[in-house]
């Protein structure tokens, strides 16, 4: 098996090496407006996104990362009603937000950046296609470089919705200690612990 540092994609090598810092793997659930409704405003679809600073192909890695997607993409059953509501309500006013700023306003006023000549043409490509999502929850891991050359690889402190309520948390949890099982024990493989 390749070590930690040799399975990063070389921009993660460098990070590394030059800021001492990089993160090797996020793992969110999202809610984002159902795609086979994009319309319906009482409807939402939640998607698990798993991103990595890995090279592709390696087996033992792929087989970790596929399964934590597999995890996460079952995140919808998660959810209590009432956390559903508060995700519809979110993913409606980034709606209406995208909308007031595509019309070139804010809050009901003129966005006078929206019409400068260099800022404008930047910002109205992702005002066209709005990114529309609210996040239930997620956790990363990251590695720094000691002093010494050793690697550190820890979890990020987990990030969620501030609507998760009681049981949608305990469910969530679950659903997280899943995760951090395979990336902990991919971790402790790539830092040679097993």
């Amino acid at each position: 098996m390749t070590t930690l540092f040799e399975s990063l994609v070389p921009e993660a090598q460098h990070d590394l090496l030059r800021h001492g810092i990089v993160e090797l793997v996020s793992v969110s659930a999202k809610a984002v407006p159902d795609p086979v409704r994009p319309e319906d405003r009482l409807s939402l679809k939640i998607v698990g996104e798993v991103n990595d600073n890995f090279l592709q192909n390696i087996s033992a890695i792929d087989r970790v990362l596929d399964r934590v997607d597999e995890i996460c993409s079952s995140s919808g059953e998660d959810l209590t009603l009432s956390l559903r509501d508060e995700l519809l309500v979110t993913l409606d006013t980034r709606r209406r937000g995208f909308a007031e700023l595509k019309n070139g306003m804010l809050d009901g006023k003129p966005v006078a950046y929206l019409s400068d000549p260099v800022v404008g043409p930047l910002i109205r490509p992702s005002l066209e296609h709005p990114v529309i999502d609210a996040l239930v929850w997620c956790i990363g891991w990251s590695a720094t470089k000691e002093e010494d050359g050793t690697l550190l690889v820890y979890c990020d402190i987990p990030l969620f919705s501030e609507s998760v309520d009681d049981d949608s948390w305990v469910r969530i949890q679950d659903r997280m200690r899943r995760v951090n099982f395979l990336i902990g024990g991919l971790m402790a493989e790539l830092l040679g612990e097993r």
